[in-house]
């Protein structure tokens, strides 16, 4: 929550700083980080998760809102080609083939305020993010997937430009990405990929597909800002 929050500061300040400040020292706060300690304060202090993500939202002065799919304790579970229960984030991207099946465990109610989220939204983007564990998770509850299945909204999948470190996720095709999405949330519902030059869309039918180069010129793994915002541009025009 901490990363997602820092990714969404547009002004650096004093508030910024302090939150992503960490402790050095041989002291037992050594190694902590100052954004961290403030968020498992407001968690010891009983305030609704979302709450305390507001607070310091106003904090840090970050106008997007970040809402999250849960406010209850969940944990990411896949069932390995063995056959085998895998537990965690780490564990499941170290495994050398994709699982057979993904889940959430346990079954927890998604947040309110994600779920009319989507409802009231004009245009909803799936990616760019680590697959198994950043995009999918979204996708498993199932009042999230229902409101994805209800939607108007166009929707419009953002592929990662560089290649994922996760062993099963590197290995699918935009094709597979595309059908797994589909598979969880029960409905065929992307209607554009954004994607660039170097991914295969030839077998990519049905949909619309902006293939351009999206790369940051500082970090190439990156897309720049502008050059999505133009790509999805182009997408919504083809799609009318």
């Amino acid at each position: 929550m901490r990363n997602c929050l820092n990714q969404l500061i547009t002004e650096p300040s004093v508030a910024s700083a302090m939150f992503e400040y960490r402790f050095g020292g041989n002291g037992e706060l050594s190694g902590h980080n100052l954004g961290n300690l403030m968020l498992k304060a407001l968690d010891h202090l009983s305030v609704r998760p979302l709450e305390a993500i507001n607070l310091i939202r106003n904090l840090l002065k970050v106008d997007a809102q970040l809402i999250p799919m849960s406010e209850l304790p969940v944990d990411l579970m896949a069932i390995d080609d063995q056959g085998h229960e895998i537990y965690g984030e780490v564990n499941i991207d170290q495994l050398a083939t994709p699982p057979q099946e993904i889940m959430l465990t346990p079954n927890v109610p998604a947040t309110r305020e994600a779920v009319q989220a989507i409802n009231d939204a004009d245009l909803i983007l799936i990616g760019p993010g680590s697959f198994y564990t950043s995009l999918m998770p979204c996708l498993l509850l199932d009042e999230l997937a229902q409101a994805l299945r209800r939607t108007p909204a166009p929707m419009v999948y953002i592929g990662n430009l560089g290649r994922e470190l996760s062993l099963p996720a590197a290995s699918l095709t935009l094709v597979d990405k595309l059908a797994m999405m589909e598979q969880y949330i029960g409905k065929k519902v992307i209607d554009a990929v954004v994607v660039g030059p170097q991914v295969d869309v030839s077998a990519v039918n049905d949909r619309v597909v902006i293939q351009e180069v999206l790369e940051a010129s500082d970090i190439p793994y990156r897309h720049d800002r502008q050059l999505l915002h133009n790509a999805l541009e182009k997408a919504l025009q083809a799609l009318g």
